[in-house]
């Protein structure tokens, strides 16, 4: 009989549940207070190599993270892990929110749920191939082989992967352009229609994020507060935010403090949704009952 730990198993679910929640609407709470109250306007990269920095970074991460799926007893399939490893990359991330956001908040078309769907095709097929390429990475044994292997992997996905799929979705557009939604009613300052479906849609990467820790939590060295440390860490990679602050006022123009601001919200709304995750994880988790004298 296999008796090794199961992820849940000493989990108060009501607790749980509330911690879900309340991560995934203060962490998002971080963005819209940057975007509506103080007019940070969100990031766009001129350049490809924060893009190839971040993506190694995530993959990286990912190696590490396939290696916690592959130490899971009850997942032995590499498939499964694969699969898993998809999910969890491309939910932290908001794909599917995203997606349901862009048909939520397009003009009113026949179509807009279809594009909306057709939205998510990108990330999709980006995560796909990430997590694909990361299972093939982790065959290496040696650390730095695994390393190297998934910058080898990060440049796929920049150079192959990316253009690829972009490829795709341009001629899948102008085969239906005289479809498309003219334009978004989505406008600032957000309402409460908006702000209600946006919070709502917040739970796909809050239950990432608590099944990312549920999965690494053992894994992570050190004491509490050290294993929480690693796992922001861990979320900021995933989530492509680690170096992002660091990174975008050297590659857009106009002031930095303002490039700053612009992306470090998001690098704030991924690190509270961190931080949050494993705050609520240890504290939905049950005492241990101490053993008679």
């Amino acid at each position: 009989m296999n008796d090794a730990p199961t992820m849940f198993a000493a989990v108060r679910w009501p607790r749980l549940a509330v911690g879900v929640c309340l991560t995934g609407a203060l962490a998002l709470s971080i963005h819209i207070a940057m975007v509506q109250w103080l007019n940070i306007t969100n990031p766009t990269f001129d350049s490809v190599f924060p893009e190839l920095l971040n993506a190694a970074v995530m993959t990286c991460a990912a190696i590490w993270l396939y290696g916690c799926l592959q130490a899971q007893p009850g997942i032995r399939s590499g498939a499964m892990r694969i699969f898993l490893l998809f999910a969890l990359l491309a939910c932290l991330n908001g794909t599917v929110r995203n997606a349901f956001m862009t048909g939520y908040c397009s003009t009113t078309t026949p179509l807009r749920w279809f594009f909306g769907a057709l939205s998510a095709v990108r990330p999709a097929a980006y995560f796909a191939a990430a997590a694909a390429l990361t299972a093939g990475a982790c065959q290496f044994r040696p650390y730095w082989a695994r390393l190297a292997a998934g910058v080898a992997v990060a440049l796929m996905l920049v150079f192959v992967v990316s253009p690829g799929v972009s490829m795709m979705e341009r001629a899948i557009y102008a085969q239906l352009s005289d479809l498309l939604p003219s334009a978004g009613w989505c406008k600032q300052p957000y309402g409460v229609d908006i702000m209600m479906a946006a919070y709502a849609t917040t739970i796909e990467p809050a239950l990432a994020s608590f099944a990312c820790i549920a999965l690494v939590w053992r894994h992570l060295p050190g004491r509490p507060l050290a294993q929480t440390a690693l796992f922001v860490v861990l979320i900021l990679a995933l989530k492509k935010q680690l170096l992002s602050s660091f990174l975008y006022p050297f590659f857009t123009a106009g002031p930095v403090l303002m490039a700053l601001a612009s992306m470090g919200q998001l690098t704030l709304a991924a690190g509270a949704l961190g931080l949050l995750t494993a705050l609520f994880w240890r504290w939905a988790q049950r005492r241990p009952v101490a053993a008679n004298a």
